[in-house]
């Protein structure tokens, strides 16, 4: 059996886990002859309930991070923590789950099952990841920037079970012999050859995936090599394919020849739009109903903090490029860019007070824009909505910026759940790659996944304000 595909590791991180998960939860209930008591749903019942919720918790913690599984220690605390949280959710769910809550002994007996199934399925992960005949190999065809980029995401995201052979060099007059995969690494990624070295590599066996970074029209010869890497049963893809794959992210700036895989899809369907724009109105009632319970509490620590008004107004662009005034509560001084014009806000920004902190900190500055959301100029999900002037700026600067205006903006984003604050045109980048990804592959169900991740945001973001709290208090 030859070295699992990025797909099928993920899929049998997944299989394992809710195997190591359910199967403790039925084992214990079986042991203490509970699936046959009256008053709960049948068994089958509560194992897919458990395996939903394991699921979505796993999906919204990354639990099934490649590279961190690889490594036994991180791949079991991130596995070990899902499976605690997922088995405090279920413990809530009444009828449809087991009655383990009758019984003290039964709940301790299924958390222990649990992390002891899923330690031990986890190392057992990491080992055969790490054996010889599953490690993954790759060779990239072409050099330059885009194949420093995917040698260098290869080995931040993926871990020791993958490994760059090098590259193949299609323009022989470079001479280096070697490139550096990533800024500010001794690490070097190794030159394999010209194209003649190509049938050699194909025919070795240790090869499964060829990554194309040369663009434009391949020679003859190229092509037959390409053709033949093919029936051999080596995997070829595009170099923006597979970076896409492994960061979550749309290589802009390397995209060269292949530009049109960095562009979104067509429009989505009606069905996909009218689902869309009910879930926005239902949590946008939601949300501003606790608006408005935070609103006295917020109203009264900028008073005490200082003169200004409760909430700030501000003109971004949205669909299309159409402004609206975006509704958000202050928290910066009055007229904090009276003198500077535009411009990023920054670590231990000076334009911050303490109670701007605390509100972004817990992210509660961002709740009026519910109200956005309600008339239709936000969605719940979406790229971040941003100002006319720094539009302008950065269609200068990053290729393809404007196409993030497709859609309607969001209060939460794929950009938001996978990278920081950006504080710059370089970071702007980084996080516009993650929107173009979102824009590709927009649907429901990643917009499920981004509103769960963000809810696990916002209470890490909660327990970040509370710390601040206290130790501004001391």
């Amino acid at each position: 059996m030859g070295a699992l595909q990025l797909s099928e590791r993920r899929l049998l991180l997944m299989i394992g886990d809710l195997v190591a998960g359910t199967g403790a939860m039925l084992a214990a209930t079986w042991f203490r002859d509970q699936w046959n008591e009256g008053g709960n749903a049948p068994v089958a019942v509560w194992a897919l309930v458990l395996i939903a919720i394991q699921v979505v918790v796993a999906r919204a913690t990354d639990a099934h991070d490649l590279g961190r599984a690889s490594n036994a220690f991180s791949g079991t605390y991130d596995a070990a923590r899902a499976w605690l949280v997922a088995i405090l959710i279920y413990l809530a769910v009444p009828y449809w789950s087991a009655p383990l809550l009758s019984s003290r002994f039964s709940v301790v007996q299924v958390v222990a099952l649990g992390l002891v199934a899923t330690i031990a399925w986890r190392v057992a992960y990491a080992t055969l990841a790490r054996q010889p005949r599953q490690v993954m190999r790759y060779a990239i065809l072409g050099g330059g920037p885009a194949a420093e980029a995917i040698a260098g995401a290869i080995a931040a995201n993926l871990g020791p079970g993958h490994q760059v052979l090098g590259y193949v060099t299609v323009d022989p007059s470079p001479e280096h012999a070697a490139l550096p995969v990533s800024a500010g690494t001794t690490d070097t990624l190794h030159r394999i050859g010209g194209v003649e070295a190509l049938p050699e590599l194909i025919a070795s066996g240790d090869l499964a995936t060829l990554v194309v970074v040369a663009g434009g029209a391949l020679a003859p010869d190229l092509q037959r090599h390409v053709i033949a890497a093919y029936e051999a049963g080596i995997r070829v893809v595009p170099m923006p394919v597979l970076y896409e794959g492994v960061t979550g992210r749309v290589p802009v700036s390397h995209a060269a020849d292949f530009w049109a895989t960095t562009l979104p899809g067509a429009g989505r369907d009606w069905d996909y739009r009218l689902a869309a724009r009910v879930r926005d109105i239902v949590i946008a009632i939601v949300g501003l109903a606790v608006t408005a319970i935070v609103v006295p509490f917020v109203a009264v620590a900028m008073r005490l903090h200082g003169p200004g008004p409760l909430f700030y107004r501000q003109v971004r662009l949205g669909r299309n490029g159409r402004p609206f005034t975006i509704w958000k509560f202050r928290s910066m001084v009055p007229d904090a860019e009276a003198n500077g014009g535009a411009q990023w806000a920054r670590p231990g920004d000076a334009r911050v007070p303490t109670v701007g902190r605390l509100l972004r900190a817990s992210r509660l500055d961002e709740f009026p824009q519910f109200w956005n959301v309600l008339r239709g100029e936000m969605s719940v999900v979406g790229p971040r909505p941003e100002r006319p002037e720094l539009v302008d700026r950065l269609e200068a600067a990053v290729p393809f910026y404007r196409v993030r205006l497709a859609v309607l903006p969001g209060l939460t984003g794929w950009a938001q759940v996978r990278a920081p604050y950006a504080a710059s045109e370089a970071e702007t980048l980084v996080k516009f790659e993650y929107d173009l990804y979102y824009l590709r592959h927009q649907s429901l169900y990643l917009d499920l996944l981004i509103i769960v991740k963000t809810l696990g945001k916002e209470v890490s973001s909660l327990k970040a304000a509370f710390r601040f709290y206290i130790c501004f208090r001391r």
